[in-house]
């Protein structure tokens, strides 16, 4: 996400929204994947033939590793937020959030006649009437604070052909 692209920034918890998307900062498979690192690095270590003080000290250096590497991750996510939903030459995309963001749909801007914002048990509900006359819906995250970036990035998106239906 570039900062300078927009003048308009909407924060709410880790998310965020300006006229090009809405991004997400929420840290997950990330910090699993820096403890796994660590586990499988003291398993290693213990296979190995090593004097208790120098286990200690691999055990020590792996800890620390893992810190600074968490610290590493967060400071680059800060910096790096990652698509939810992006709009890119008048085409709409939206993103499964994870180390490598997965496209769960794309579709021509243009080819939208509504689409509204609603709440759901499970989250926010999203639902977009097509021109042809298709119909599609999607649960968004069950992070309420999801709601407002959202809501500006569509309004911004669709102006009058966005309903907002939050209480």
């Amino acid at each position: 996400m570039d900062a300078t692209a927009s003048s308009e920034l909407v924060v709410s918890g880790p998310f965020l929204a300006n006229r090009q998307g809405v991004y997400t900062r929420q840290r997950g498979l990330e910090q699993w994947a820096l403890l796994a690192f660590a586990v499988v690095g003291m398993s290693i270590a213990l296979a190995l033939p090593l004097s208790m003080s120098d286990l200690l000290a691999v055990w020590i250096g792996l800890i620390v590793g893992c810190g600074v590497g968490s610290v590493i991750a967060a400071y680059w996510r800060q910096r790096r937020p990652l698509p939810l939903m992006i709009q890119v030459d008048g085409t709409l995309m939206c993103f499964s959030p994870g180390l490598i963001p997965r496209l769960l749909a794309r579709f021509p801007i243009g080819t939208v006649s509504s689409v509204a914002l609603s709440p759901a048990a499970n989250g926010f509900r999203l639902d977009w009437l097509f021109r042809s006359g298709d119909h599609a819906s999607f649960i968004c995250g069950q992070d309420l604070r999801l709601g407002t970036p959202l809501a500006f990035f569509l309004n911004d998106c669709f102006d009058a052909r966005f309903k907002d239906r939050r209480a």
